[in-house]
């Protein structure tokens, strides 16, 4: 369903997906959640993908590589809210990122 999702959404799905993202972000801010790995911990926890983290990396090893494109908006739209800007590398089930200070 995922992979259909992909091929056939609406550029105004994709701005949907990432202003979700920047809700999210704006209630993290709200409540004092603004770190990059504690966010990422947090989201861990709706099964969307397993977090592995090394310093300023984290590799987020996805439940589907068809879920790339749906987590890589949403998390775009938490970073522009909470004004983080991480490099994002993708790859076929895992996406890595690195923290830029």
């Amino acid at each position: 369903m995922l992979e259909e999702l992909n091929k056939t959404a609406s550029s105004d799905f994709w701005e949907i997906a990432e202003m979700e993202g920047y809700r999210r972000g704006i209630y993290y801010k709200s409540v004092g959640l603004e770190s990059l790995g504690d966010i990422l911990k947090h989201i861990q926890h709706i099964n969307w993908f397993k977090l592995k983290v090394n310093k300023n990396c984290y590799t987020l090893t996805l439940a589907t590589s068809s879920t790339r494109k749906l987590i890589i908006k949403f998390l775009s739209g938490i970073f522009r809210a909470l004004n983080i800007n991480p490099e994002i590398n993708e790859f076929q089930r895992s996406l890595l990122i690195v923290e830029r200070y």
